[in-house]
């Protein structure tokens, strides 16, 4: 049983940053060519993983970064647009975190850390499940999928407004020059400074917006990417993935996966060309503002000598978003300026389409909602020199479900093994990563271990090489076997030539899905169709309510 721990000598602070929907290739160190040189500063003074799992859509991923538990046992089985009425009501599908699955802040709050979060929340809007009310001290928190980066207000018709809370209460003062990668940057500096006096060490989580919908940068950084992308997605992703062998981020001789409808650059009109340049540079501007955010926070460590004494984490909640996560509706957004002129800049609702999304999964096939790796295998840096060997790339099969147990190690804290302070507690999925991350082993797990892996009626299965996955399609649901460390684009399918793995892989999904309650989607569920018909009720309530 663990109980309230009293602090190891001269812990480490904790500073964990959570980008939204970048994709694998997206920073300068994982081969892009938008400037992210404080996240590759990380990089270089760092471990990089470049076989690193979550979740692909946000709720889960959150979930499971906070706790450490399956997001069928923690409340977020499927996120709360996308869940269909025969998962309702069903345990493991509130949308809100389980109150037996604890979280890290909870952890090192009672350990005797400071605990500060600003940024998006996203697991539960209910009075108990506000981040004040789940081990963080001081809070600045978006509660919804999200919102406009320059002011308070919903994008998505679902939700009548954008919530933030402050410390647990609703807050609505935001100042002129609010953007929302600068102020949750600021906040976080601000507590940690408020505080800093008392010696204790702290645990800050940095969820950012960037680069989730809509895309939105400060009107400079747009600039500076003004001419980068009117060579086209064809070129800009052949010189992303040479880089990529170059690095050593993945092997050579891999062949591109083409997603269906991907249109050649060359047969868009010049007006189509310019279009699509400009979105791809609001989303480079987006990125480039969050490392140049980051390095402002790595600044404000190094002033204050907390540096070298910091566990620095980087990684993404799932991978790019393939242009309108909703469908074309447009009456499920609310009322934004799409000129192109204001593209990016305030009161603009943007996403970009499959091709740009396509050039951020290099090489990866598919996108965020979806089994396939470009939708759950994301760039992740760690940082801490006391235990983290600098300049190593490790391909070790690694998930969100272990930065839980790893922080705690890192900071002295014990496990939990089923119980904390008195009560039962849900179970910790993930492994200890601290020896993978000094040098000390190659491998976190044995090659005959199996993960599974369940979202909206996609799964995978890993088992050492290979991956089964199910796609839903508007064919049906596909099936498909991969061994990834020979095809990690996953476009040899195995399964007639692998049966007995395809079986094996099979039988251990399904294990699994009964261990944890999985309530399987039905047939012909569609994700989209799902939420749109959420929406449409939303509207048409208001609109009841209205009259």
């Amino acid at each position: 049983m663990l109980a309230a721990t009293a602090l190891a000598a001269d812990p480490p602070n904790v500073v964990l940053i959570f980008a939204d929907d970048l994709g694998y290739s997206d920073l300068g160190c994982y081969g892009s060519e938008i400037e992210t040189p404080n996240l590759d500063r990380l990089a270089v003074e760092g471990t990089m993983l470049t076989h690193f799992r979550v979740s692909a859509t946000c709720s889960p991923s959150r979930a499971m970064l906070m706790t450490g538990v399956d997001n069928h046992l923690n409340g977020f089985g499927n996120m709360y647009p996308f869940i269909e009425p025969a998962q309702e009501d069903k345990p493991g599908y509130e949308n809100v975190l389980n109150p037996n699955a604890i979280t890290i802040a909870t952890y090192m709050k009672d350990a005797g850390y400071h605990t500060y979060m600003a940024g998006k929340w996203n697991i539960g809007d209910t009075e108990t499940s506000l981040p004040s009310k789940r081990g963080f001290e001081r809070t600045f928190a978006l509660m919804e999928t999200g919102g406009s980066n320059w002011e308070k207000r919903s994008y998505l018709a679902l939700y009548d407004d954008a919530h933030f809370f402050k410390n647990g209460e609703p807050f609505n003062d935001f100042p002129a020059d609010y953007f929302s990668t600068d102020y949750f940057t600021d906040t976080i500096i601000g507590d940690i400074e408020r505080d800093r006096a008392d010696g204790k060490p702290f645990f800050a989580y940095l969820p950012y917006q960037a680069v989730h919908i809509p895309l939105q940068a400060p009107p400079e950084y747009i600039e500076k990417y003004s001419d980068t992308y009117k060579p086209g997605w064809e070129k800009i992703q052949t010189a992303r993935h040479k880089r990529m062998e170059e690095m050593g981020i993945v092997p050579k001789g891999l062949i591109l996966p083409k997603a269906p409808g991907v249109r050649a650059w060359d047969n868009l009109t010049s007006e189509e060309q310019k279009i699509e340049a400009k979105q791809m540079a609001v989303y480079a501007a987006m990125i480039d503002n969050m490392d140049a955010n980051i390095g402002k926070l790595i600044d404000y460590l190094e002033r204050i000598g907390e540096y070298e004494n910091t566990v620095i984490i980087f990684l993404s909640d799932n991978g790019p978003a393939n242009g309108d996560p909703y469908g074309s509706n447009l009456d499920f957004y609310n009322d934004f300026d799409r000129s192109y002129e204001n593209m990016g800049l305030s009161n603009n609702l943007m996403a970009y389409g499959t091709e740009w999304a396509s050039v951020s999964a290099t090489p990866l096939s598919s996108f965020k909602r979806t089994s396939g790796e470009g939708g759950i295998r994301v760039p992740f840096i760690v940082r801490y020199p006391k235990e983290v060997r600098a300049g190593m790339k490790s391909n070790a099969f690694t998930s969100v479900y272990d930065l839980v147990p790893t922080l705690l190690t890192l900071a002295g804290i014990p496990i939990p093994d089923g119980e904390y302070k008195g009560r039962k507690i849900l179970p910790l999925r993930g492994q200890n990563l601290t020896p993978l991350l000094k040098g000390d082993r190659d491998e976190v797990f044995s090659p005959d271990e199996t993960f599974c892996y369940e979202l909206c009626g996609d799964i995978a299965v890993y088992r050492g090489d290979y991956k089964l996955v199910r796609h839903l399609t508007q064919e049906g649901r596909i099936w498909g076997l991969y061994n990834i460390a020979e095809d990690l684009t996953e476009q040899n399918d195995l399964i007639e030539a692998e049966p007995e793995i395809h079986q094996e892989l099979l039988a251990a999904y399904e294990a699994y899905a009964d261990d944890v309650g999985l309530v399987e989607v039905s047939e012909g569920y569609n994700p989209r169709r799902a939420v749109g018909t959420r929406i449409r009720a939303k509207v048409m309530e208001r609109s009841r309510k209205a009259q």
